[in-house]
């Protein structure tokens, strides 16, 4: 069983369109893995639908729903401070760390993906997770 934490981004990918994205979360579902997530991931993807998608919030609260159900919530204990250019992917690496994850899967080239690595966490996108497993 393998433990991952998908980025915002990944969600959103999954969400509206068929492609590597969508195929990590059916890999994922379907094998039984588990995908761990935070109410502040949940919070954002919920942001994200409103703002860029022109969600009600009616609409994205059940989309937040849909997710949160196929996730383990944690709540992590740890602050970290990594990415300084832009702090909210800090939450991604907070909630990896909490759960002990075993990827970080992501489409943010700019800040989470030129890591490659964090507390000996892989950060992968979706084709390289697809590849790895």
């Amino acid at each position: 069983m393998t433990d991952v934490i998908l980025d915002t981004n990944v969600w959103v990918s999954s969400f509206f369109w068929k492609g590597p994205s969508f195929d990590v979360l059916d890999f994922l579902i379907r094998g039984g893995h588990r995908i761990f997530t935070s109410q502040y991931l949940l919070d954002e993807f919920e942001h994200v639908l409103q703002r860029d998608f022109h969600f009600n919030p009616v609409d994205s609260a059940q989309a937040v729903e849909k997710i949160a159900s196929a996730c383990i919530l944690v709540t992590p204990g740890r602050t970290v401070s990594v990415i300084r250019s832009d702090p909210s992917d800090n939450r991604v690496l907070e909630c990896a760390l909490e759960s002990n994850a075993a990827y970080i899967i992501t489409q943010d080239k700019k800040h989470l993906l030129v890591l490659k690595e964090w507390a000996g966490i892989p950060i992968v996108s979706p084709n390289q997770f697809l590849t790895l497993v």
